[in-house]
């Protein structure tokens, strides 16, 4: 892993005398760890990126108590010159995945919170402030999410993404039969040393599940998570079809890595059939194609569309991960 980093050094002027009594006062000056580390994995993020690092270098929370580490997982675009050309520090971590870039993030960070976010998110100016202070309301939780928004929608699949609430912290936050509580990294604080505790995030995880995977190796330890609604990322969500089904694969293929992790917890064998999956697809199709309710529109329709298309793509992820981890997750 290689790590760029800006430095600026401060010229300090001197006498002989003073080099031969005090030697010390040549040496280079050491600055203070910042409380706070955030870290943002970045892969083709050319488009988004310089957003992300305004909003983030641009907080309440007074700069000198936080750092901001751009994770560059790859990318053959000008991911890295933009992230050069601003006051941040770049790492490069060849190793493709999410998981990877989240956890090089954390291994080059010096604050005792660390804070995670994307290239294709913009963050609220009290967004760190809001983060640390629920955190320190609460000092012994195990981490902090905040409030997901959607950021100018203009498509009807980002319509639809933040409508059916895909990307929402307080439903990951929930405790579901096969999905305990955990914290979408888009928008989390999660203390480094509890990391480190549970061995950091599993490079296993290349395209997602590595925060569920992470938050609840934390919980297994006896920690709670946290909500923080006044602490808000805006995310921009898929803006196409082919972008939205993409998402949905992944998330389907992702799936399957971390129920089996987990298998114990929720007490799956070698083949899992998610029944209430299929219950849901089903009932996406019967609205789909029946006659819609009194005083619904087209666009009711149209997201029933979207609730097919959604499960099938998932699905089709759960196929391709069974196979490749050698498992049976429908």
């Amino acid at each position: 892993m290689v790590i760029r980093r800006r430095v600026h050094t401060l010229s300090i002027a001197s006498t002989p005398s003073m080099s031969s009594t005090h030697p010390a006062a040549l040496l280079p000056m050491q600055t203070p760890a910042p409380r706070v580390s955030v870290i943002i994995p970045a892969y083709q993020a050319e488009s988004c990126l310089a957003d992300c690092l305004r909003s983030v270098l641009d907080q309440t929370l007074p700069r000198d108590g936080y750092e901001v580490i751009v994770v560059n997982n790859g990318s053959t675009d000008r991911t890295a010159e933009i992230a050069e050309s601003f006051e941040v520090r770049l790492v490069e971590e060849p190793r493709r995945g999410v998981a990877a870039a989240r956890q090089a993030g954390v291994e080059s960070s010096r604050g005792e919170l660390t804070v995670f976010t994307d290239a294709d998110c913009v963050a609220d100016r009290a967004w760190l402030a809001a983060l640390t202070a629920r955190f320190d309301r609460q000092p012994d939780l195990g981490g902090v999410g905040g409030y997901l928004a959607a950021y100018r929608l203009q498509t009807p699949i980002q319509y639809y993404i933040s409508e059916r609430e895909l990307l929402a912290q307080e439903v990951a936050l929930d405790d579901r039969p096969t999905s305990p509580p955990f914290l979408i990294t888009a928008n989390a604080l999660i203390p480094k040393q509890l990391i480190q505790a549970v061995g950091g995030f599993d490079p296993r995880f290349a395209v997602s599940g590595e925060d569920a995977d992470l938050c609840w190796r934390i919980a297994d330890r006896g920690y709670r998570f946290a909500f923080a609604p006044e602490a808000v990322v805006y995310h921009h969500h898929r803006p196409t079809m082919n972008a939205f089904c993409r998402w949905m694969y992944r998330y389907g293929k992702g799936s399957v890595l971390l129920l089996q992790k987990h298998r114990r917890r929720f007490g799956i064998g070698p083949v899992f059939l998610d029944r209430e999956h299929y219950r849901l697809w089903w009932k996406a199709v019967v609205r789909f194609l029946g006659p819609l309710p009194p005083g619904n529109d087209d666009w009711e329709r149209k997201f029933y569309g979207f609730d097919v298309l959604r499960f099938a793509c998932f699905t089709a992820g759960r196929i391709a991960g069974s196979l490749r981890h050698g498992t049976v997750v429908l």
